[in-house]
């Protein structure tokens, strides 16, 4: 198996001050190498990382602290949560919400930005905007520790409400308790080169924990990298150990805080083959692996070995009019997961045909009709066309006589 190195021939004519001033490049490449290529620190107030919209949040656990108080008049009823990250040594920082007004609005936020433990030494944020009645905060920084210097975090927070019970001697009591939910205002970016070609990068934190490292089997538990080849709009890959750029598999690590990320063809790796239908388009399988995709891949495709799960199959058609049809499966469930060791092939039930299953039931006088269609590996199915998405079909209820009939379209939930 290669291992990807090239041999340089030096010239012997070369006069020894030459030769020291290419040693000294050789080595300064071979340190920018190990390092990554450095991404620029980005910050948005809207949940945006510039033309990459995230909506997944976290929700930081309520918690009561011993010993917290907030500045000298910085608000009443505080309460306090802890924001789970792996870039702090104890786990977690706080935060806390308060009222401006006895009695009004939960309108100030706190978070212990320096990450000491403390609120008293912190400046109440005050909201940005609203969606619907519901204040939004941030972009807040965080400094979290670093080996030489803080490292910069930024935060947007929403404050909704949960119901809280609270139980006594003869009854109880419901009352709103506000509900921190936390998504990453930052995103790290810039132009990097992978294969002699030059690609937009952005590293997002889509768990909303503080750290851009984080792999994961679970569909939006781990981060992602966005790549932007050339003319073609973003396209997102789950982080992980592999990655495809240019069609072409490649090796990948990513800084824990975001900083950087390295990106090289992976050439020969150990792998398995996976037997798919040969009308696919697309077939893509992500995890703690990374993310790995092939286009029009025929009927067997070698994926490195590993536990994956399914993330997407694609089957694309024009008819005569020239309209384009997409068949899409996703969201696969667990037991679809594959496992590959070296040398394995497997077989895997996707593509054609699907199934449309119709199911009503009846409560009171009232019925329920569910309709979904699904592949072979319980996955959900979805079609486009023209690369625009489609509903589910329309159902159609008639009687005997034709006294009743009415056209009912899908409805999400």
């Amino acid at each position: 198996m290669a291992d990807g190195s090239a041999l340089m021939q030096k010239g012997g004519s070369m006069r020894t001050v030459a030769s020291v001033t290419l040693v000294i490049f050789l080595v300064s490449c071979t340190l920018f190498a190990a390092e990554g290529q450095k991404l620029s620190y980005r910050t948005s107030p809207d949940m945006k990382r510039g033309d990459v919209q995230v909506y997944w949040m976290s929700q930081p656990a309520p918690a009561e602290p011993k010993d917290m108080p907030l500045p000298k008049n910085g608000g009443f009823d505080p309460v306090y949560a802890k924001w789970q990250t792996p870039m702090v040594k104890e786990g977690s920082v706080w935060m806390a919400a308060a009222r401006s007004k006895k009695g009004g609005a939960y309108d100030l936020l706190y978070v212990d930005s320096n990450c000491d433990g403390r609120m008293v030494d912190e400046t109440a944020a005050k909201p940005v905007r609203t969606e619907g009645n519901y204040p939004v905060f941030g972009p807040i920084a965080i400094r979290f520790p670093g080996d030489n210097e803080p490292i910069t975090y930024d935060v947007d927070v929403m404050l909704t409400s949960v119901s809280v019970t609270t139980l006594f001697s003869g009854g109880g009591a419901v009352a709103q308790q506000p509900r921190f939910e936390v998504t990453s205002g930052c995103w790290h970016e810039g132009e990097i080169e992978v294969g002699g070609k030059t690609v937009g990068c952005k590293l997002v934190d889509v768990n909303a924990n503080g750290a851009f490292d984080d792999t994961s089997l679970a569909i939006y538990g781990g981060d992602y990298v966005f790549i932007k080849e050339a003319d073609k709009p973003w396209d997102y890959f789950s982080v992980g150990k592999y990655v495809c750029v240019g069609g072409k598999l490649c090796n990948e690590e990513v800084a824990r805080d975001g900083s950087w990320v390295k990106i090289t063809e992976a050439g020969a790796v150990p792998s398995g083959t996976v037997k798919i239908p040969d009308t696919l388009s697309r077939f893509e399988v992500i995890g703690t692996n990374g993310d790995v995709y092939f286009l029009s891949p025929g009927s067997h495709v070698s994926v490195p070995v590993g536990t994956w799960r399914i993330g997407i199959w694609c089957i694309e058609r024009t008819d005569a009019k020239g309209t384009k049809w997409r068949m899409s499966g996703g969201f696969f469930p667990d037991k679809a997961n594959l496992t590959l060791v070296e040398g394995q092939e497997i077989t895997l039930p996707i593509g054609e045909p699907v199934k449309a299953v119709l199911s009503a039931s009846q409560s009171g006088g009232q019925y329920t009709i569910t309709e979904s269609i699904t592949g072979g590996s319980g996955e959900s199915i979805a079609f486009a066309q023209d690369d625009k998405a489609l509903d589910l079909p329309s159902l159609r209820i008639r009687n005997a006589d034709g006294s009743y009939d009415k056209v009912f379209k899908p409805e999400a939930g």
